[in-house]
């Protein structure tokens, strides 16, 4: 009657799980940092994964397992599941999107998603809305100051333009002022020159 025993040494297996908790810190460290929502969702539009600048735009933590009709007004949801399925479709999509955000303010979105394989498994969607509404904001204010700027230079141009034919105008005015004085003042000079060389 002995005693059998078996030593498993876990020292590998503990290693692999201390190197996957890590990872898995990292990323959620690296996807919480981002300045843009970052967000996977199924076949169906549910959300799988969201990251916090996402929960901050909706304004809610229970983004997850919500369809984009739950989480967005109809209209909206209904152009991003379009989109989503042609992200499936074609593999990779940018839109441009206009959110409400829980804080009242329309933003506008660059959204990039792309379709994410998975094997023996329908696709998921990943994606990433990057906040675009100042640079928008300042591609405008840029075309409006273009266009001042244009307006400006064509008035100016037109001033320019005005003046030189007011010049123009003025220098024929005053040849022909000095052509008719010349001839004028040349008439009754030679008149007296003729004179004098008869006096002389």
């Amino acid at each position: 009657n002995g005693v059998l025993a078996t030593f498993v040494d876990l020292t590998e297996h503990k290693q692999v799980e201390q190197a996957l908790a890590e990872s898995e810190e990292r990323f959620k460290l690296f996807m919480n940092t981002l300045p843009a929502a970052v967000f996977i969702k199924n076949a169906d539009s549910t959300t799988v994964y969201c990251n916090r600048f996402m929960q901050d735009i909706l304004g809610a933590k229970q983004c997850l397992h919500k369809t984009v009709k739950e989480l967005f007004p109809l209209d909206v949801a209904l152009k991003m599941r379009a989109d989503d399925l042609r992200a499936l479709e074609t593999g990779y999509l940018v839109r441009e999107e206009q959110v409400q955000r829980v804080d009242g303010q329309t933003r506008l979105y660059e959204t990039h998603k792309f379709r994410i394989p998975r094997q023996g498994q329908p696709p998921l969607i990943g994606g990433i809305a990057i906040d675009i509404t100042e640079r928008r904001q300042a591609e405008t204010e840029l075309e409006q100051y273009r266009q001042h700027l244009e307006q400006l230079v064509k008035e100016r141009t037109a001033e320019l333009e005005q003046a030189k034919n007011t010049a123009d105008a003025a220098n024929h005015a005053k040849s022909v002022f000095i052509a008719s004085m010349s001839h004028e003042l040349r008439t009754p000079l030679n008149a007296v020159l003729g004179f004098s060389e008869l006096m002389a």
